[in-house]
C-alpha cells in the first residue's frame, strides 16, 4: 500500500509541476487578451509539459528520499 501512495505522489507531483510550468507561460497572454482566470487554469491544466513535469517528479522524489531519511534518523 506504501508504494502505491507513493507512486500516486509522484504522480501528482509530476502533474502540479506541468501544471504551474503552463500556467505561468499562459497567464501573461491570457491577460493580454482579457481571458478569465478561471479558463487560462483549465487550458494549463489540460496541457501537459514533459520538461515541467520532470522537475515535479524530481522534487516529489526528493521528498521522498528525505522523508526516509529523517524517519531512519529517528
Amino acid at each position: 500500500m506504501r508504494w502505491i501512495a507513493s507512486g500516486l505522489y509522484l504522480v501528482a507531483c509530476a502533474l502540479i509541476g506541468s501544471a504551474v510550468a503552463q500556467y505561468a507561460a499562459l497567464a501573461e497572454v491570457g491577460e493580454d487578451r482579457g481571458l478569465s482566470t478561471s479558463l487560462v487554469v483549465r487550458e494549463s491544466l489540460a496541457r501537459l509539459d514533459l520538461v515541467h513535469a520532470s522537475v515535479g517528479l524530481l522534487a516529489g522524489l526528493t521528498s521522498l528520499v528525505a522523508l526516509g531519511w529523517v524517519r531512519r534518523g529517528q
